[in-house]
C-alpha cells in the first residue's frame, strides 16, 4: 500500500536513473501484483498494461480502513482486475477485510 501514483510507478517501472529495474521485469511469467495502494484511474490503467505486456495479472484492489482496521482485519477491499487473478488474491482479501467487493474487470475501475 503505497502513497500515490508515483510511489507505484516507482516499484513498477523501476529507476532507469539509477539502474533499478521493477516489478514488471522481475516478476516471474503469470505472476499477479496485488496493488492496494489507492492511485489515479489512468495510473490504474497504465500499470495494468505493463504488465499485460510483461506476462504478469494486475489487480488493483484499494482499501478503505487505517492501520488499527488493518490489525483488525477490518477493512473493506475495492477489487478489479481479471477473475482468475481476482480469484488468486482473494485469501489475502480474506485474511485483511471484513468484507470484499469486486467491481469489474478493468483495474482500473476500483479505483
Amino acid at each position: 500500500m503505497l502513497p500515490d501514483d508515483n510511489a507505484v510507478r516507482e516499484v513498477i517501472l523501476g529507476r532507469s536513473g539509477l539502474g533499478l529495474d521493477g516489478l514488471a521485469l522481475g516478476l516471474a511469467p503469470g505472476a499477479v501484483h496485488l496493488s492496494m495502494s489507492t492511485i489515479s484511474t489512468a495510473a490504474a490503467s497504465e500499470f495494468a498494461a505493463e504488465h499485460i505486456k510483461s506476462g504478469h495479472g494486475y489487480v488493483a484492489a484499494p482499501v478503505f480502513g487505517n492501520p488499527d482496521a488493518a490489525k483488525a482485519r477490518q477493512l473493506f477491499i475495492i477489487a478489479g482486475g481479471a477473475a482468475a487473478d481476482i480469484e488468486r488474491c482473494r485469501p489475502i482479501f480474506d485474511i485483511l477485510g471484513q468484507k470484499s467487493f469486486v467491481v469489474g474487470s478493468d483495474p482500473a475501475t476500483s479505483n
